[in-house]
């Protein structure tokens, strides 16, 4: 079962961004607003909040949004403890505070409950590729491209390919 739509899997117009960006988060806090034990709503804004904190789409400080992405994806994991989202978001604010055991664990645990979760295949090779990994990040990067392969986040399988080898050199 694949979730949509979370911030992790939107794209991004850079000539769009602050307007489209703002959508994912006005419609999670809405179904929050109607739902507070919606458990997705709470993963998505936690993925909202982790794509705010990156290179690619920012926005705002990592420092700044870290905390709330982990706050939503731990509120989602009270409510869900199986949802897969929840924990590929956990797991992706940890890579990013280099709580490198927990960030693994966490990816681990969402492939292990939605092996078709395609961000969290993504994410993981990330992690990976950053833990000096190449060809277990390359092989998380071609399976998160088969899952979601309309994704332009999923079809970077050859430039993943390249970065993953020049980081272990």
């Amino acid at each position: 079962m694949h979730s949509r739509p979370t911030c992790g899997d939107v794209t991004i117009g850079t000539s769009e961004r602050q307007i489209t960006f703002t959508k994912p988060f006005e419609f999670f806090r809405k179904a929050i607003d109607k739902d507070p034990a919606y458990a997705r709503a709470y993963a998505g804004l936690a993925g909202c909040y982790n794509q705010l904190g990156t290179v690619l789409i920012g926005g705002l400080p990592p420092t700044e949004v870290r905390p709330l992405a982990i706050a939503a994806a731990k509120k989602a994991l009270e409510i869900d403890p199986e949802l897969a989202e929840a924990h590929a978001a956990l797991a992706y604010a940890r890579l990013y505070d280099w709580e490198w055991a927990a960030a693994e664990d966490g990816f681990q645990d969402a492939i292990r409950l939605n092996p078709s979760y395609a961000s969290a295949h993504l994410w993981y090779s990330h992690y990976l590729s950053m833990r000096k990994r190449p060809d277990e990040a390359l092989r998380e990067v071609r399976l998160a491209h088969m899952l979601d392969p309309l994704s332009p986040h999923h079809s970077n399988a050859d430039r993943m390919d390249l970065t993953a080898r020049r980081a272990v050199r």
